[in-house]
């Protein structure tokens, strides 16, 4: 039995950030996925604008050497709000963008395409910041079920099995405890990862205590190539405001992030 070839959904609009994220992938190795750099030829929020994707020759095409798994890159291009092109509809297993857009967006005040996507993801996506080679990950998990998507998209990558993952579990009082940080070490070291888990605990000399800066104190301190987190995604007008854990972490790192959202339950 054969089974699909993967897509990754490469965001490009040529500028510095989309080639330190282009460099990121071609850095990693891709067997059995494939690629398509999509690029948005429209304005933000048109009514009626077209949203196919067209093949094209860009004046600068992205090129990809045989080894890393993704030649021939495929080109796009479509009549589209960046964020309509890469947030609606299935553009990919994975979408990789750069960690600041520019251009048509500033004109909204609302940040770049990759801000957009992070609050409302449609598929599990990378904001590449740095171009090296991913060996040393961290996995943020929570034991809800956007942790375990995130958990579930690490899993589909084929250069996992190489590198050593950090379990990451920050727990918020005494009734929690390290079981899911257990589990997700489980799930990697059956595919071949070195795994460590690591449960932060409160201090208990303090009366309240911050996930977030927990968090970002050992991400800090680790300083790993990737960091992986589940986020609850967000609708209407919480759009505009900050979000989650995993928003905060993923505004305040340095470093490349993979954020993935669980389906939401079927309503009965």
């Amino acid at each position: 039995m054969t089974t699909s070839q993967r897509t990754i959904a490469f965001g490009d609009d040529h500028s510095p950030g989309a080639g330190i994220a282009w460099q990121w992938c071609i850095h990693q190795q891709w067997a059995g996925w494939r690629v398509r750099v999509l690029t948005a030829a429209g304005r933000p929020e048109v009514a009626g604008e077209d949203h196919s994707c067209h093949p094209w020759q860009p004046p600068s095409p992205r090129t990809a050497p045989a080894e890393c798994g993704l030649a021939p890159v495929l080109h796009e291009t479509a009549a589209a709000d960046p964020r309509a092109l890469l947030g609606t509809g299935s553009p990919g297993d994975l979408i990789v963008v750069g960690g600041r857009g520019r251009g048509l967006l500033k004109a909204l005040h609302v940040g770049s395409t990759a801000e957009w996507l992070m609050r409302c993801p449609n598929a599990p996506l990378v904001i590449a910041r740095q171009p090296e080679r991913v060996t040393r990950v961290i996995l943020c998990t929570d034991g809800s079920r956007h942790a375990d998507s995130a958990l579930g998209t690490l899993l589909l990558l084929p250069w996992l099995a190489s590198c050593h993952v950090t379990v990451l579990q920050a727990v918020e009082g005494p009734r929690r405890h390290g079981d899911s940080a257990r589990a997700a070490a489980d799930a990697l070291a059956a595919v071949g990862c070195t795994v460590e888990v690591v449960v932060l605990e409160p201090d208990p000399t303090y009366l309240t205590h911050n996930v977030r800066t927990m968090l970002e104190t050992e991400i800090a301190a680790r300083s790993p190539d990737l960091v992986a987190l589940g986020t609850a995604g967000l609708g209407g007008r919480k759009r505009l405001q900050l979000g989650s854990v995993a928003s905060d972490v993923a505004h305040h790192t340095t470093h490349t992030v993979l954020l993935s959202r669980a389906p939401e339950p079927a309503a009965e």
